[in-house]
């Protein structure tokens, strides 16, 4: 590999590319699987080893780089001779054990076209990137976007950002969009549409909800229907969260932290929702199934926070010493009912 294109990497890893340098190493990665690979597998073992530099500016490349090739050559990254798919399972399994982020440039292109931590479906014009349950992910769109996805998510977007700003959002995600003012992008979720420039916000649209809640941090967003069911755009500013349900009711409120955003951090955190609330997020976090057999302590609201690497059973354990429920487990199934019923 030449010098160029090591330095090239070890300034993605520290998210200091350029677009420029970005359109560099895009194009780099498209050449062949060996080079996507070979990003992929050093990407995951830098991140875990956290080898990030605590002065960006002073990095001394070469230093870096060595770095990078003695965990290369301890673990015997890119001298593997098995086909790709049988490489990465070990890798995601401790990545997975570990709740490390995998990152990765998504490209229009087949970069992680086996099935790993998400998922990359590519047709002509779209490009998908998905999430399994209990994973996240976090990508660099070629546009200099940045999108964190939550689990059981599903990402899809134009594979020519530069000329048309489309994106598809199904589930959750964290958005540092490029500033373009010339070509403003577009999100599609099941119920609204999102416009922005250069913005940070959080949008949440897991159909199952029934509602739509978009989070603004910095910058400004529009919302609307595709059918235009406001007469004006709806316009949000920093510090505001906008819920549209499928019942047409709107509401926005003012926010004062970023607790909605600490999925991105791996901690499930929820502030005054109903326990069916709950459910349905543990359930997309642990992979089980959760029936509340009393309607109205489904609608009673918790105030709670965890780590998404705790264990259900520890989980439940807490929401159980509220002394307002009581659970049993069967496999992966698991029923909730009034503590005062057995």
């Amino acid at each position: 590999m030449k010098n160029t294109e090591n330095e090239l990497i070890i300034k993605y890893l520290h998210n200091e590319l350029s677009k420029e340098e970005m359109e560099r190493l895009y194009l780099w990665l498209t050449e062949n699987k060996t080079n996507q690979d070979f990003l992929f597998k050093l990407e995951a073992f830098y991140t875990v080893n956290q080898l990030n530099t605590s002065n960006k500016e002073a990095a001394d490349t070469n230093k870096e780089w060595e770095k990078l090739e003695s965990i290369i050559s301890k673990l015997n990254v890119g001298k593997q001779t098995a086909n790709k798919k049988n490489r990465r399972i070990p890798i995601l399994k401790f990545l997975n054990y570990a709740a490390i982020f995998i990152l990765a440039i998504a490209i229009p292109y087949t970069l992680f076209n086996n099935k790993h931590t998400h998922d990359s479906i590519v047709d002509e014009t779209m490009a998908t990137v998905s999430t399994g349950i209990g994973e996240r992910s976090q990508l660099i769109l070629p546009d200099g976007t940045k999108v964190w996805i939550n689990s059981c998510s599903s990402l899809s977007y134009s594979s020519n950002l530069s000329s048309e700003r489309k994106i598809k959002l199904s589930g959750e995600a964290y958005f540092e969009v490029s500033e373009d003012k010339n070509k403003p992008m577009t999100i599609e979720t099941y119920l609204i549409d999102i416009k922005v420039l250069g913005t940070e916000f959080n949008l949440r649209a897991f159909e199952d909800d029934r509602s739509v809640e978009t989070t603004l941090y910095e910058g400004s967003v529009s919302a609307n229907t595709a059918e235009k069911a406001f007469k004006q755009d709806i316009l949000l500013e920093p510090g505001q969260q906008m819920t549209y349900a499928e019942d047409k009711s709107l509401k926005i409120i003012s926010i004062n932290n970023k607790s909605d955003i600490l999925w991105k951090k791996g901690v499930i955190h929820f502030k005054k929702q109903s326990l069916e609330s709950i459910s349905r997020r543990l359930e997309k976090n642990f992979n089980v199934n959760i029936s509340i057999l009393d309607s109205q302590l489904a609608m009673e609201e918790f105030t709670c926070e965890f780590e998404s690497a705790e264990n259900i059973r520890d989980i439940l354990e807490i929401l159980r010493m509220t002394g307002r429920m009581q659970y049993e487990i069967n496999g992966s199934k698991i029923e909730i009912n009034n503590y005062s019923k057995k």
